[in-house]
């Protein structure tokens, strides 16, 4: 900036400042040589600062040759995507991670349920061996106590006595017309045998023998009477068990007054043999209830009442 100034103040002299120099003054001389002295300094300067920047460029190139190469922008922006690729990758994989925490919660609920049920199946399945066994012993207890257990070994052995009984009964009441049998073994179509349960009467008179359910309504009667009360009987001997009072509720509907008088012989005889005391039953017969040995009239209560 100073050289510039010299300079300018140099323009504004004019030409002919060169030429007029021998007719200067002292102070203009003076004042030139200072000015051609501040004028060499200045160019000295320059030189100087010429030489201080050539020797800062020297050290900026040194500076840069020794500094990496130019930064690529592709780099950046590849970089960026990367970086957003792991940012995504990241909340994917913390996703992951709590979806697999869940799941693996749910796995430790699972598996403690699984656990139980377990130990619930394995008392249900011991539980279930209990029953069974039991089920097993009470199915044997049942085949014991049905008609084919001890029902029929009951019947067996109680076979002929009550026979015997009915037939006692029948022919002191009814003649030796009718006997009865006690089947507990039944013969098949094929001819095989198998348990069963039938009684049979022989009638003496025709010489046929038929299951009790096949004759007529008095006969029938009549036969089921002795073997009812022949199982009386048979239970009054057998059971050590005392009874002293029979019931009957209008069992003679379906005979003729002949059979009637049978009728009330036959429960007599019953008295006799069970040694009971007694027999209330219940008829609307007027020769039954005149054969009785005492009668106790309802309507008569009634019309009391």
């Amino acid at each position: 900036m100073t050289l510039v100034e010299i300079e300018q103040e140099l323009q504004a002299l004019g030409p002919g400042v060169a030429a007029d120099a021998a007719g200067e003054t002292a102070d203009e001389r003076a004042e030139r040589q200072q000015i051609a002295a501040a004028r060499q300094a200045v160019e000295e300067q320059l030189e100087q600062q010429a030489r201080l920047a050539t020797a800062a460029l020297a050290r900026l190139d040194h500076a840069l040759a020794s500094l990496p190469s130019a930064f690529d922008e592709r780099q950046v922006t590849q970089a960026s995507q990367a970086l957003g690729a792991a940012r995504e990758a990241l909340s994917a994989a913390e996703q992951s991670m709590l979806t697999a925490v869940r799941e693996a919660q749910t796995i430790e609920e699972v598996s403690k349920q699984v656990a139980a049920l377990a130990e619930r199946c394995e008392r249900v399945r011991a539980r279930s061996a209990r029953v069974e066994d039991e089920l097993g012993n009470w199915n044997l207890f049942a085949r014991c106590m049905s008609n084919d257990g001890l029902i029929a070994l009951a019947i067996d052995d109680a076979g002929p006595a009550l026979s015997a009984l009915a037939n006692d009964l029948l022919l002191a009441c009814y003649g030796p017309r009718f006997t009865v049998s006690i089947h507990t073994l039944l013969e098949t179509a094929k001819g095989d045998q198998k348990e069963g349960f039938d009684i049979v009467v022989h009638d003496g008179d025709t010489g046929e023998s038929k299951s009790v359910s096949l004759m007529s309504g008095g006969e029938r009667t009549f036969v089921e009477s002795c073997l009812t009360r022949a199982i009386a009987l048979y239970l009054a001997r057998n059971t050590g068990r005392r009874y002293t009072t029979l019931f009957t509720d209008e069992a003679d509907g379906a005979l003729d007054s002949q059979r009637k008088r049978m009728f009330m012989a036959m429960k007599r005889e019953v008295l006799r043999l069970g040694g009971y005391e007694r027999e209330f039953f219940v008829s609307q017969t007027p020769e039954l209830t005149a054969m009785a040995d005492a009668v106790i009239d309802l309507d008569a209560l009634k019309a009391q009442g």
